[in-house]
């Protein structure tokens, strides 16, 4: 899986030398959001995060912050996201889009009235 080495970048100087730890909760929240409803995370799931992270609750939240601060995350005060997985996942949904139709379309030449679907 490919993340945006921006977002690292930004992180990397930011963070203290002893905590290396969070290029690792980076990514895993990184791959949380893609496969997420909406790509959205609830604020509210900080407890469950960090358990699941192996981590602290204060100090997950201070990274969080960090990366709020950063710009690594948008927030609404209830939600939280990244920018970054929603274009990803837009671009997917758009080639996913552009396959199918071209699918259907080639379906349609080799096999002719033969198939029941409808002409895109």
């Amino acid at each position: 899986m490919q993340h945006d080495f921006e977002e690292i970048k930004k992180l990397r100087f930011s963070l203290d030398n002893d905590e290396w730890w969070g290029y690792g909760i980076l990514i895993v929240l990184l791959q949380k959001l893609e496969r997420a409803i909406n790509n959205r995370l609830a604020i509210s799931s900080y407890p469950a995060l960090s358990f699941y992270l192996r981590t602290d609750l204060k100090k997950f939240e201070k990274f969080m912050n960090l990366c709020f601060e950063l710009k690594i995350f948008e927030t609404d005060g209830r939600e939280f996201w990244s920018e970054y997985i929603n274009n990803k996942m837009t671009e997917k949904k758009l080639k996913y889009l552009r396959r199918s139709k071209a699918g259907k379309k080639g379906m349609l030449i080799r096999w002719g009235k033969k198939c029941n679907i409808k002409k895109p």
